[in-house]
């Protein structure tokens, strides 16, 4: 390796500071993506919910219910 690639390569992230992303925009990307993974939870729960309970299930093992999915 060459003096000047060691060089290059150790300049490289004083070059594009902003490269990888700003701050803010990796906070943003991180409550969007956590928001989504939320509601994806919450949607699928209720709908298990609501399913033991169709089936006649006792509201505090609804949530557990696997017999729906025979």
């Amino acid at each position: 390796m060459t003096a000047h690639s060691e060089t290059s390569a150790a300049s490289r992230d004083d070059d594009f500071p902003g490269a990888i992303g700003s701050t803010a925009t990796v906070k943003l990307v991180t409550t969007i993506v956590g928001t989504v993974i939320a509601l994806t939870f919450l949607f699928g729960f209720g709908n298990v919910l609501a399913l033991g309970l169709r089936l006649g299930v006792p509201i505090w093992i609804a949530p557990l219910n696997l017999r729906g999915f025979r």
